[in-house]
């Protein structure tokens, strides 16, 4: 089982990559730091991904309906239920 924080690491070494390939406009870095993750209720790298899968769902739901589902959290769905989701927006 992969922790947080190395989830974090690959996610950004992935993104500094696409970004260095001018595939991206902008550049952004999740935190890393373990106590960080451990304070946002994080442990695993399945956590950290489920959690971001949400976070996405949840900004593209505002932009779309003007308002944030405020009715959902993090833990109703698993991480391919929130991408699914976020599809069908």
């Amino acid at each position: 089982m992969i922790t947080a924080t190395d989830r974090a690491l690959q996610i950004n070494a992935g993104h500094a990559a696409r970004h260095a390939a001018g595939e991206t406009t902008f550049y952004w870095e999740l935190p890393t730091d373990a106590t960080y993750w451990a304070d946002c209720g994080v442990q695993t790298g399945e956590e950290l991904d489920r959690l971001l899968a949400y976070e996405a769902y949840v900004e593209t739901y505002k932009e779309r309906h003007n308002i944030k589902p405020r009715w959902t959290r993090v833990e109703d769905h698993t991480t391919e239920e929130w991408r699914r989701m976020l599809g069908n927006l």
